[in-house]
């Protein structure tokens, strides 16, 4: 299961297992290959201490949009990616470790001069491999 941290108004980190991952990466794709679904929302872990983040969001709602790559926390709860299909399908790239990847590895996701696939609002993300978790739990609710 995912992790989501999070402090106003852009310090943002998404952490979890190779697996965890491997499902976020594989919506991702699924969705801008059009296999029919617009959106999908993965639940996130809430229970662990956030620090040094101020919080910790309950889940994850990818949206296939138009446009460049856009992500933005809603309400205080909720991490939203909207972007076209082959902007999120880049994004899926970022979610990419093998198997016996090191802990700790991680990648930065985010806007910089010049870049054509992601919004300069856009709230930049650190993509952050944590140690295996033995629990697979994946809820996820995927929309049409």
């Amino acid at each position: 299961m995912i992790k989501i941290y999070y402090s106003p108004p852009n310090q943002l980190e998404i952490s979890g297992s190779v697996n965890a991952f491997q499902m976020v990466r594989w919506m991702l794709q699924n969705l801008a290959t059009d296999q029919g679904y617009k959106m999908v929302e993965i639940s996130a872990n809430t229970v662990s201490n956030p620090a040094p983040y101020d919080q910790a969001l309950s889940k994850l709602v990818i949206r296939v949009g138009q446009g460049l790559t856009r992500i933005t926390v809603q309400n205080d709860c909720c991490l939203q990616i909207e972007g076209a299909p082959d902007n999120l399908d880049r994004l899926a790239s970022f979610f990419d470790f093998v198997h016996d990847a090191p802990d700790e590895q991680h990648q930065h996701y985010e806007y910089y001069e010049g870049n054509e696939h992601i919004a300069p609002e856009s709230i930049p993300v650190v993509v952050h491999l944590t140690p295996s978790e033995r629990k697979c739990a994946r809820p996820l609710h995927l929309k049409k």
